[in-house]
């Protein structure tokens, strides 16, 4: 395997939605799937770290093409199940930080809940500005315990704790620190937001210039 974040996400892959419905809980979750689904004209996407396919089926229903990527074998394998009948999606193993794909392929590059657990956010970030064409547009969303009061707060990271152990590479970003760090790959921030239910997600929306 290629790394250690690619072992960790292979082993967990098929818990991984049961893990995610106990960590976020599944109204929050539909909460946050019901934001990507109102995307309007993705076009051409690729979708960095796609894992078991809950979120790309949100984001096919308005692009012409998809291309769902993770670096685990086991998740791009779950994700083909899940999606079997969607159309305009197809699979492929690549590792965000270096995709491989040619420059300025996309319209759309898109990531949900992956920044704060790859190695290097800034090189994930630099990748997306790589292979967007000039105008397209970068979404990333992440959960966080952002608007929570201590007690749920602690709630929150032991049930991620219990669940999730301990990633490689995990990071708390706030929204001014990802904002910080869109902009620095040379993006176009057009909003950070805050969605979801009772757990929320952070929200980023930019442009490549």
């Amino acid at each position: 395997m290629e790394n250690k974040n690619e072992a960790y996400w292979e082993e967990l892959a098929d818990r991984y939605d049961r893990i995610i419905n106990e960590v976020i809980g599944e109204e929050s979750r539909r909460e946050v799937y019901n934001v990507v689904l109102g995307l309007k004209d993705p076009g051409n996407t690729i979708e960095l770290g796609c894992g078991p396919g809950y979120f790309t089926r949100a984001i096919a229903q308005n692009a012409s093409h998809v291309l769902a990527t993770d670096l685990s074998d086991r998740m791009l394998e779950m994700a083909r199940n899940n999606l079997k009948g969607v159309g305009n999606v197809e699979f492929k193993k690549a590792n965000c930080e270096d995709t491989g794909m040619p420059p300025e392929s996309f319209d759309t590059v898109f990531m949900a809940n992956v920044i704060q657990v790859v190695e290097s956010p800034e090189k994930a970030l630099r990748e997306s500005y790589r292979i967007l064409r000039h105008g397209g547009r970068l979404f990333v969303l992440f959960y966080s315990s952002i608007g929570m009061g201590i007690f749920d707060r602690f709630l929150f990271l032991i049930r991620f704790m219990r669940w999730f152990r301990m990633p490689p590479y995990r990071r708390m970003l706030s929204p001014d620190e990802i904002r910080k760090l869109v902009r620095e790959a040379g993006f176009d921030v057009e909003g950070v937001g805050i969605v979801g239910g009772r757990i929320k997600a952070i929200f980023v929306r930019a442009k490549k210039p």
